[in-house]
């Protein structure tokens, strides 16, 4: 009872047909597309086709993305190494710390300059890292 009269004819090799409506409450009419299964069997041929060649295309772009991006990922990599060597040296400090204080106590009878040196190279190496941490932070957040 909302369907227009007169409706003009779609030519049958469109994949989608507008069936015009007329929508009671602003009184337009709005285009509806048919059910899919009234669609022709060459128009869902069609639509297999360009559906195998988008996932064509999307496998070539995956391998180009992961081509290009090998560099990046054995950086990631040697950093991921790097950050897992530094928590299990910080959790075998926390668990001997009477060993760490034992080979710090050596090292200062052994080499008191060399200590010394180490405790300022140490100190600055800290403080950089509190900057640099607190200034990506700020970046990130």
């Amino acid at each position: 009872r909302f369907f227009l009269s007169g409706a003009r004819s779609v030519t049958p090799n469109r994949a989608l047909k507008f069936l015009p409506i007329a929508c009671r409450h602003y009184r337009l009419i709005v285009p509806r597309y048919a059910h899919p299964s009234t669609l022709t069997m060459s128009a869902t041929n069609q639509r297999a086709v360009q559906r195998g060649r988008l996932l064509e295309r999307i496998a070539q772009q995956r391998l180009a993305v992961s081509a290009n991006c090998a560099p990046i990922v054995s950086a990631l990599e040697m950093a991921d190494q790097v950050l897992d060597g530094a928590a299990k040296t910080r959790a075998w400090v926390e668990k001997n710390p009477l060993a760490v204080g034992a080979g710090l106590l050596v090292l200062v009878i052994w080499r008191p300059k060399g200590a010394l040196g180490l405790a300022k190279k140490s100190l600055l190496s800290w403080r950089a890292w509190r900057l640099v941490r607190g200034l990506t932070r700020n970046l990130l957040a």
